[in-house]
């Protein structure tokens, strides 16, 4: 009875956002929330939930670290646009019935001229972002899992800075079909304080997605479907993402991502060597910005 009430509850917050874009979009803060973590998410397209190399895949789903039988340690740096650093790290760690992840992502703006009034330079800013995350999630039967992430978030720009917190929910499926998925969840709804005497808002996000894994002896293929709508977005995204392996040790990715502004396929690989993995994501951008690049080193324990 309990697995059913949550369930409920999560697919019953989602219908919440699958109406029209809020009137206040432009309200919306901490945007950092909605870019890709590590180079794995970011090849296959933005999903990567149940890579059981991805030790990010909680961002996407929080029930995924019961889900994927993983123990990792991941280092990782995203050269963003507009001359940005994206650095995060993240443990994770499956044990039976329970898993649990903690991780920091860290967004720096570098240093940007001040001006004021007068458009005379004033001095030199340096905007960020940090969100730190501690996750729980927990297998409730055979094929049930659940889970839940908590985000302590920070955002500064110039002399002003707010502080807030924010969940993710999150659900997986596993169907009798073998190496099937179904996953649900909502995620970052929650508090912030306010930054020049006004509220920033979290961008709520509702998820639906489906994955499917093949194995062939010594090649596997993971692919992965995700439908995604955002509170201060009135268009439905997909993220579509396929990763595959050569004996464990090779990884060639590649993702495609419907409905965005400025990016659209993506590209990546993942190279094994003992219990070390080099994982690389490269991201064009349309609009003339600059393309990004992903990389991150990764610990396997097992």
């Amino acid at each position: 009875m309990k697995k059913i009430i949550l369930i409920v509850m999560i697919v019953a917050l989602s219908f919440t956002l699958w109406g029209k874009v809020d009137s206040n979009a432009g309200e919306y803060g901490f945007q950092m929330l909605k870019i890709s973590s590590g180079p794995i998410e970011g090849a296959l397209g933005g999903t990567g939930i149940y890579n059981h190399n991805n030790a990010f895949s909680y961002l996407g789903n929080a029930s995924s670290t019961s889900v994927n039988n993983s123990q990792l340690l991941e280092c990782g740096k995203n050269m963003w646009l507009f001359d940005t650093n994206f650095t995060n790290i993240s443990y994770i760690n499956s044990l039976g019935k329970n898993g649990f992840g903690v991780g920091v992502r860290y967004l720096d703006y570098g240093k940007i001229d001040s001006y004021d009034e007068t458009n005379v330079q004033v001095g030199v800013i340096q905007p960020l972002d940090v969100d730190m995350i501690v996750n729980y999630s927990r297998r409730i039967s055979a094929n049930h899992f659940v889970g839940i992430n908590s985000h302590i978030l920070y955002e500064e720009l110039d002399s002003s800075s707010d502080l807030g917190s924010a969940f993710d929910l999150g659900y997986t499926y596993l169907p009798p079909i073998s190496g099937m998925t179904f996953n649900l969840a909502l995620k970052y709804f929650g508090k912030t304080g306010k930054m020049d005497k006004e509220t920033i808002k979290l961008p709520l996000t509702e998820q639906a997605g489906i994955s499917q894994k093949f194995e062939f002896n010594e090649l596997s293929l993971l692919s992965e479907l995700n439908l995604l709508k955002h509170k201060d977005d009135d268009n439905i995204k997909a993220n579509l993402g396929f990763d595959l392996g050569f004996r464990k040790m090779l990884h060639l990715r590649f993702g495609y991502r419907i409905n965005y502004d400025l990016e659209t396929f993506s590209l990546g690989m993942g190279i094994k060597v003992k219990k070390i993995m080099i994982n690389y994501a490269y991201l064009p951008i349309q609009e003339n910005l600059d393309d990004v690049n992903m990389i991150s080193l990764t610990y396997k324990f097992k």
